[in-house]
């Protein structure tokens, strides 16, 4: 059975990164869109998860003439292929290796082979790996053939000479920041038949229109608009675009993310959705907006910083916003605000109080979005709530107690992981057998070790009392 690494109870098997940045790979990864658009997978993804980077474990052989390396996948059946020591400037991967089919490009594959100029897809591959071309700046072209269902977290990211990309109607998974920081870009095309995805003036769009997946960054000159039907802006989307001066967002876009840094393992960096634009730097220090979205806040924070001053029109706090900003202290967030972004105050050893103005209209509190707020003391979650994310208040120990509203429909995974005996969980509304029955199980638990075989759950330490 495949081992999983799972620290301080977030499994780390497929996960998502953010938006609009150089997105640098730290470690192997896969993921899906569908599955990182708001915060982590509830699960790994199918489509990534078992992708067999180099050295998983799994009978290798690297052919001499090619110097490619093969390894068996799928019980034996079928190999993943991935670079060796060298290769040459222009790689055709074979359809089949010992009368295996080559199913898979390898996670990591042929990262930073800066002399890979062209590569050759054979059209029996059906997933390309995270990481798998990422930082070939010789690659000019790439043609995705017809049956690749999944394309990796950044797949192609920082292949900076990569002048267009063309996805066929097979593809139903694009992992975040698949093609961030390709600043050559000028056009990606999506086969009209395509069910999950569109493309429009060489943009990458869901099929709908309502996220915005990559922009082609070669093409932007000064400013670019985001059509009214984006609610969304995609992980990566304008990945070192230092041409980006300005940017038009309208109203209806609610979640964009801000740097966070996930300390792994693997170890990933997730950039801001402005890194490297002259947008940005040229905003003045301080709360900075993107249309109606808090981005976060630029420059050095004082310490003991207290904000009181969020604008009244503000509709989400961006995903990491906050995260790591130590010396916030206190934050008032305003009624308008319905949504409140993963990690957006992560890993924020300094964040003691937070209040809600009365009134407050808030929906959802993101995945990880007060994780290891180790000196939290005082957060009332707003009756109207519908959706607490996974890992939400994980290692929040400073707590006493806090409650959950009966508004609330949906809890992740560990959400109070690592809570203790001293502390108490109040659910409104429900008994536990209600509770279980409409969130699961796995809000009330954590794991934190790893796993070589199966799988172990132990419930939270925190005493949970349920008020019906």
């Amino acid at each position: 059975m495949k081992k999983r690494l799972v620290r301080h109870g977030i499994a780390v098997i497929g996960i998502a990164v953010l938006a609009f940045t150089s997105c640098k790979l730290m470690g192997a990864i896969g993921g899906s869109i569908r599955d990182h658009f708001i915060g982590p997978p509830e699960s790994g993804s199918p489509s990534t998860q078992d992708q067999a980077p180099a050295g998983s474990g799994s009978p290798s052989v690297q052919d001499q003439e090619t110097q490619l390396i093969f390894t068996e996948i799928n019980n034996g059946t079928a190999y993943s292929v991935s670079a060796g020591t060298e290769i040459s400037d222009a790689v055709v991967i074979p359809a089949t290796y010992n009368g295996k089919p080559v199913t898979q490009i390898g996670v990591e594959a042929f990262f930073g082979r800066t002399n890979l100029a062209s590569i050759t897809i054979p059209a029996g591959v059906t997933s390309i790996g995270g990481g798998a071309f990422s930082g070939c700046t010789s690659l000019t072209s790439v043609t995705i053939p017809e049956g690749v269902t999944s394309i990796g977290v950044k797949a192609f990211s920082s292949c900076t000479n990569l002048a267009s990309i063309t996805i066929p109607a097979s593809v139903t998974d694009i992992g975040w920041c698949a093609f961030s920081g390709c600043t050559s870009l000028t056009s990606i095309t999506v086969a009209a038949d395509n069910s999950n995805f569109t493309s429009e003036g060489g943009v990458l769009y869901n099929k709908d229109k309502t996220t915005l997946i990559q922009a082609a960054l070669g093409a932007i000159s000064g400013s670019f608009t985001i059509p009214d039907s984006v609610t969304s802006i995609g992980y990566g989307a304008f990945a070192s675009c230092t041409n980006l001066a300005s940017i038009t967002i309208p109203a209806s876009v609610t979640e964009i993310s801000n740097t966070i840094y996930n300390g792994g393992p693997p170890n990933i960096l997730y950039d801001g959705a402005f890194s490297g634009t002259a947008w940005l730097n040229n905003q003045p220090d301080g709360l900075v907006y993107a249309g109606k979205v808090l981005y976060g806040y630029k420059g050095t924070m004082p310490a003991n910083t207290i904000i009181n001053n969020i604008r009244a029109d503000t509709v989400s706090i961006a995903g990491g916003a906050f995260n790591e900003r130590r010396n916030l202290t206190r934050i008032t967030i305003p009624a308008s605000v319905r949504y409140i972004g993963r990690s957006a105050f992560g890993q924020h050893l300094g964040l003691i109080t937070v209040i809600f103005e009365r009134g407050s209209r808030l929906e959802t509190i993101a995945s990880d979005a007060f994780y290891h707020c180790d000196n939290l003391a005082s957060i009332t979650i707003p009756e109207g709530v519908t959706v607490i994310g996974s890992n939400a208040f994980f290692y929040c120990r400073n707590l006493a107690s806090i409650t959950i509203p009966a508004s609330v429909t949906s809890v992740g995974y560990y959400a109070f992981g690592a809570w203790l005996y001293s502390q108490t969980i109040y659910v409104q509304g429900k008994d536990q057998t209600e509770a279980d029955k409409a969130w699961g199980v796995d809000w009330r638990m954590w794991r934190y070790y790893l796993v070589d075989s199966g799988s172990r759950y132990e419930n939270i330490d925190a005493r949970i009392v349920y008020q019906r």
